[in-house]
Parts: C-alpha cells; structure tokens; sequence
C-alpha cells in the first residue's frame, strides 16, 4: 500500500513538472519580472501579487517582515545570486545549486570560493529572521528533488515552487541568459542575435553607431566627397 502512495506522488509530482515546461514563457516572464523588482516594500507586495506561486508563501511573509525592518531578506539574497549565475559567475556550481532548491544556502562550496562570504550574508539573514519570528528561517526556503522516469528514460527535476522550474528551463537554454549591452539589464533573450532587452536600447546603441561614424568614417568620406564636387 505505501509504495503505491509513493508511486502515486510522485506520478504527481512528474505532472506537476511537465505542466511546468509547457509553461515555461510565462515562468521567463516571472523570471525577468523577479531580477527587476526593487528593493521597497511595495515592489515585494506587487509581485507577490502577480505571482503568488513563484515562491512559498512563508518565503514571502519572511522576506516582508525582514524588509519591513530594513535588513536584508530572502528576496533580494537570490537577485543576487541569480544575476552572478546568469553573468557565469559560478565555477563551482554552489550559486545554482542553491538557486534550484538543491543544495541548502549554508553550504560553503569548494574550497577557495568566494561563495563562502555569501554563505555568511545568508547566516546573517537566518539570525534576523529568529529574532522576528523565534524560528530558524530556513525552513521557509524551497526544496526540490530530482528523481527517476522509467517512462521517460531520464531523471526529472521536482520542485515546490515555480521559482526552480523557471531557473532550471533557463538553465536548459542558458544562452537566453543576456545582459543588455545598453543598460546592462538581465534580460531573456528570445533568438541568438538578441543582444538589446528592447527596442529603446537598440535605437540608442544605433545612434551611438551612427553618430561615431559620423564623426570618424563619415568626416573622411564627406572631404572625399567635397573634394570631387
């Protein structure tokens, strides 16, 4: 009987995430919307609002509460963690490790790795979060799990919140990962070429192009061209 519930959940569990790759440009979406949202109180409340399942909801009432005080909270820790996976900076693999719910925030890493200094940011948020709420905080953070798919023939990556199915899809495309070569803003990018997070930065890289031209190129050519004339 138990191995038939077991079964059962985790039959579930596989639904749940292939429901999310159909999803998955909607969850880009969410994930662009995460990396831009400001450090206020009321940016955390809207986008709760509008994804209310892109993290546990004890992970948001966390963060608000650590935010209300004006300490650093749960939210603002994984912007800055996702922005050095999506810019490479994660050698080792820790940042993203902890970014799909694998890996618990405290592990330190390999040796020599600067992720041990973010590890003890972490730890500074966990004893804010106890002395808010009498608990150790890490509970509120995500889990996932990855098992096995005789059906499939693969392993399948399980998770409880949207947050680590939209990192992992990403991760399966990571060249979508850009930074705008304009604003410098992390943006998904939709075809190879993308290298702008929209039509305004484009415009003003083009007329940055074309204003240097003008300048060096296009002054020969307009002596050249005065000359003949």
């Amino acid at each position: 009987m138990n191995e038939q519930i077991n079964e059962s959940i985790t039959r579930q569990k596989i639904d749940v995430n292939r429901r999310a790759e159909r999803n998955r440009e909607s969850l880009f979406s969410a994930l662009e919307l995460f990396l831009r949202t400001g450090d206020s109180v009321d940016a955390l409340l809207k986008f709760r609002s509008q994804h209310r399942d892109f993290f546990p909801n004890d992970f948001y009432e966390q963060s608000l509460r650590l935010r209300v005080r004006g300490v650093p909270d749960y939210f603002v820790w994984y912007q800055r963690l996702l922005k050095m996976v999506w810019e490479q900076k994660d050698e080792h693999g820790t940042r993203l490790a902890v970014l799909l719910g694998l890996t618990y925030p405290s592990y330190m890493g390999s040796p020599g790795g600067d992720f041990h200094k973010e590890a003890q940011e972490y730890m500074k948020i966990e004893l804010n979060a106890i002395k808010e709420e009498g608990v150790v905080g890490g509970h509120l953070l995500f889990r996932a799990e990855v098992v096995p798919d005789w059906t499939r023939g693969d392993f399948v990556y399980l998770c409880t919140c949207d947050f680590g199915y939209a990192v992992r899809e990403l991760m399966r495309e990571n060249w979508r990962a850009r930074q705008c070569l304009t604003c410098r803003r992390h943006f998904i990018a939709d075809k190879p070429a993308n290298t702008y997070c929209g039509i305004d930065c484009a415009g003003a890289a083009k007329r940055k192009r074309d204003l240097k031209y003008w300048r060096t190129e296009g002054s020969e050519a307009r002596r050249k061209k005065a000359q003949k004339r």
